[in-house]
């Protein structure tokens, strides 16, 4: 996160505690391989969202 790499991360355990779904990662449903996929694709495809994410979880690292 603190070299802006968007965090692409489960909804399972304390990462979704300090990672907030389209704030500052990309939350998708655990054992889900088509909710991963389209979080990828989404992230992959979207550039202005990737960017943003990107913006908000360097600070957020930068803040902790």
């Amino acid at each position: 996160m603190d070299c802006g790499v968007v965090p692409l991360l489960p909804a399972a355990g304390n990462l979704t505690e300090v990672v907030s779904h389209g704030v500052d990662g990309w939350v998708y449903r655990p054992t889900s391989l088509p909710s991963l996929e389209a979080g990828l694709a989404r992230l992959i495809e979207d550039d202005a969202l990737r960017a943003r994410l990107s913006v908000a979880a360097r600070a957020l690292a930068l803040d902790m």
